[in-house]
């Protein structure tokens, strides 16, 4: 007997327990907030509070109303609980503000705790006793399969009625805050109801009409102006179930689904003649302008090399580079590879006695001609002269040459000229010629400025003699020296008569 009431009654709390229900205050882009500008209040103090709704849609909402819920004891002083029906728009809030008030009892009594959210841990934690306590008791009872069954459907449907999220159709909510109110805590709720419709988001690619749109509206899309030189194509619906009124035209509709959408306005790009010109012939392209090609210059002629990009429009991206980009202007455009013979240095150089002009290095590109002149000072000729690898000795005392030099190979040349002291005859009569050590013939060409030794034959040639040279303080010296003059020199030895 013990045994049954024992599960009568725990079936009973079990059952009780599940069926509480607890309010969130939870809802798609509206919130609300209630409360007060202190946590504690005395007996017969003015107790504020405000209840401010927040819109954070990208939308209007219409059709909201609230109503404020005052703890039993608790009485409203100023304000209005209710408001009637208003609109928010996007991002703005709106607040009720109140007053309300607990006057002195003449005897304690406890207010109940109204508020769903501060119940909820007490009524979870009975459901948790009572339904173990009472699934001890039935197993125990193998009569029990029928109770069980009930209490297992209890179980769910007390499960059902434990908070959850509010989804956006459920269109309110329940907004709560705890005060204590002469020593007691209270709870004091609001709740939010509104009109709520599903809006979705409309993006426009390269047009106007982005926004967000409740299910149903007709959106209106208009394209951009084509840019320079382009056509405007048509519509494309990139993502979402939208149906364009016409797609074809620049201006147009669709009824809004419920779900975002994403439309493109397309264009066309005129294309321009692009010819391009180079060693190995002539390229015709089309192109867009702004839109880019590929130059390449190719191998250059024979003895040349590629020089630069010209065009009669667009952008080079590097008219020095054999390999590079161009961008096409608004307009038919030609580009040509141009190519130059290749560059050498020609050095011209001069020893003593002499010049050479030009002088130092010159550039010269292959197939280039340059004018050269040699010019020997005074007292000296033209010795040779060294173009390249070819040298040329001048017939005879040259003292000037001119010339021109072309240029016919593909590597760096020079021209170089050594000059060399004009040479006079030594003629010796019953005498020897040495120079540097050597013994010449009686008869010898010797540079101006050279040292020259005579010496007699034989001891009956006692004097020397000449009318070139003077020999006056020498004349009685077997050994005589001196130095070549800028003439011909005729001396003999003489024996004393």
């Amino acid at each position: 007997m013990k045994r049954k009431i024992i599960t009568v009654l725990l079936s009973l709390v079990f059952m009780f327990s599940t069926g509480m229900t607890v309010m969130a205050a939870d809802a798609v882009g509206i919130s609300a907030a209630l409360t007060s500008e202190k946590t504690a209040y005395s007996a017969n103090e003015d107790i504020d509070l405000k209840l401010t709704v927040t819109n954070a849609n990208k939308y209007g909402v219409d059709g909201i109303q609230t109503k404020i819920t005052l703890p039993d004891g608790i009485k409203l002083k100023s304000g209005s609980l209710t408001q009637n029906a208003f609109s928010l728009e996007a991002g703005k809030s709106a607040a009720n503000d109140v007053i309300a008030i607990k006057q002195a009892e003449t005897q304690d009594y406890t207010v109940p705790d109204t508020g769903a959210g501060s119940q909820l841990p007490l009524w979870a934690a009975l459901m948790v006793i009572s339904g173990s306590a009472l699934a001890v008791v039935i197993i125990r009872n193998k009569k029990g399969k029928t109770i069980a069954s009930l209490i297992l459907c209890a179980a769910v449907i007390g499960t059902m009625a434990m908070p959850t999220a509010v989804e956006a159709e459920d269109k309110s909510f329940t907004a709560s805050e705890d005060l204590t109110v002469n020593s007691k805590k209270m709870t004091f709720t609001a709740e939010v109801t509104y009109g709520y419709v599903i809006h979705n988001d409309v993006t426009v690619t390269n047009g106007t009409g982005t926004g967000t749109y409740a299910e149903g509206d007709v959106v209106m899309i208009t394209a951009d102006n084509a840019p320079a030189s382009s056509t405007f194509t048509g519509w494309t619906v990139e993502s979402g179930e939208a149906t364009l009124a016409d797609a074809t035209k620049i201006t147009t509709t669709f009824t809004m689904p419920s779900a975002p959408v994403t439309v493109k306005a397309n264009y066309t790009a005129k294309q321009y003649s692009l010819i391009i010109e180079n060693q190995s012939g002539t390229l015709s392209l089309k192109r867009a302008a702004g839109e880019k090609a590929t130059l390449v210059a190719g191998r250059a002629p024979e003895h040349c090399h590629f020089d630069k990009w010209i065009a009669d429009g667009g952008t080079i991206e590097d008219a020095s580079a054999a390999t590079t980009t161009f961008t096409m202007p608004a307009s038919n455009a030609n580009v040509i590879a141009n190519y130059t013979a290749n560059e050498y240095t020609l050095t011209l150089s001069a020893s003593k006695g002499g010049t050479i002009s030009p002088s130092g290095t010159v550039k010269l590109k292959y197939g280039d001609t340059k004018h050269y002149k040699l010019q020997a000072d005074s007292g000296y000729h033209i010795s040779k002269v060294l173009i390249g690898d070819e040298t040329f000795i001048p017939d005879g005392r040259v003292k000037s040459i001119e010339d021109d030099y072309r240029q016919t190979t593909d590597t760096d040349a020079s021209i170089s000229v050594e000059y060399a002291k004009d040479q006079y005859s030594l003629t010796v009569e019953y005498g020897t010629i040495t120079v540097d050590g050597k013994t010449l013939s009686n008869d010898a060409y010797i540079e101006w400025g050279t040292s020259v030794t005579l010496t007699m034959k034989d001891p009956e040639h006692s004097s020397w003699v000449s009318n070139d040279i003077d020999v006056r303080d020498v004349s009685h010296n077997s050994t005589i020296s001196f130095t070549m003059p800028e003439k011909n020199v005729y001396i003999q030895a003489l024996a004393e008569s």
